[in-house]
Order: structure tokens, then sequence, then C-alpha cells
């Protein structure tokens, strides 16, 4: 029996932004958003057809547990955006900042399943 299971894990800082409320004109820190992480993981089977042929059947998942990864914020000026984000750690109320058409979160959970042939 052939069988193979990976984990493989990844866990990232977070990034820097400059604060939009300041308390003080002179202060040049910058502030840190929310660390991200997933877990992902792949199972794979192995059958063999004579000597030298095979396939390969695996089934990935990747962010098992499905974390929101905050990985930008709506940084538009106009609205609650930034303060909501340094306030409350909200990234904004929409998936994707129409402003520039970037991602606020990373991405979900996946499923992936495929086959890779050996001969």
């Amino acid at each position: 029996m052939d069988i193979q299971l990976g984990l493989l894990g990844t866990f990232e800082t977070g990034f820097l932004y400059s604060p939009i409320i300041i308390e003080n004109e002179r202060d040049r820190a910058l502030l840190t958003g929310p660390s991200n992480s997933q877990l992902d993981l792949r199972l794979e089977k192995r059958f063999f057809f004579g000597q030298r042929l095979g396939v390969d059947i695996y089934f990935d998942v990747t962010n098992i547990f499905d974390k929101k990864n905050v990985i930008a914020y709506d940084s538009n000026p106009i609205g609650p955006g930034p303060f909501l984000f340094q306030e409350r750690g909200i990234p904004g109320t929409r998936l994707v900042n129409s402003q520039n058409g970037q991602v606020l979160y990373g991405p979900a959970r996946n499923v992936y399943f495929g086959a890779r042939f050996n001969f």
C-alpha cells in the first residue's frame, strides 16, 4: 500500500501600514496588521501497472481550517475604510478594494484533486 500524507504550514507576520489616526504629528511609527497562517494537506495514492507504468491520484486541501487571512485593507480615504481597520481590525466591507482591485482577504479553503501518470 503506497499512500502518502503531507502537511504544509505557512506563517507570516502582518504587513506594515501607516496609521490614519495620529495622536502625535511627529510620530513616524508604522502599525502592524494581523499575522497570517494556513495549513495545507495532500493525500496521495500510487497505483502500479507492471514494472514501469503507474498512476498517482492526489487530493489537496489548502487552508484546511478556512482561516480568514487579512492581506490588505480598504485604504480609500473617502468612507470608513482605513479608520475601521485601524480601530477594529476590519479590512473593509467588500472582499475586493474597488479602487485598485486589490484583494483584502487571502484565499479561502480550496479542494483540488488530480492524477499524475508515470511511464
